[in-house]
């Protein structure tokens, strides 16, 4: 699996409701693994990131035969919305321009 949480023997970084998390960009990837399974409905604001220089890739793990709407909307424009759009590597997800995402059903 890709997601293997054994060479953390702290368990990670808990997370609350109304959590604060800060650390690494620039192409290293977040594992966001919550104890009652992966959100239905996630809202992530205020993400301070070049996009260039500086990219997040955040990995949550879900169940084989998931589907998926992912939308991101502009903090100060109602009306601009960008859908996201499944392609078929990371390597593609790391090369776009921010609004895809890949899902792996193999693991």
């Amino acid at each position: 699996s890709k997601f293997d949480l054994t060479n953390d023997t702290t368990g990670g970084l808990p997370i609350t409701a109304n959590a604060e998390v800060a650390g690494l960009t620039g192409g290293f990837g977040w594992l966001l693994q919550l104890d009652d399974g992966p959100p239905k409905s996630l809202k992530i604001d205020q993400i301070e990131v070049d996009p260039v220089e500086t990219p997040m890739v955040l990995a949550i793990p879900y169940d084989s035969g998931t589907s998926f709407s992912i939308t991101a909307h502009a903090a100060y424009c109602s009306s601009c919305v960008e859908i996201f759009f499944a392609v078929n590597s990371v390597d593609h997800v790391r090369a776009s321009q921010g609004n895809t995402y890949y899902y792996d059903e193999a693991t």
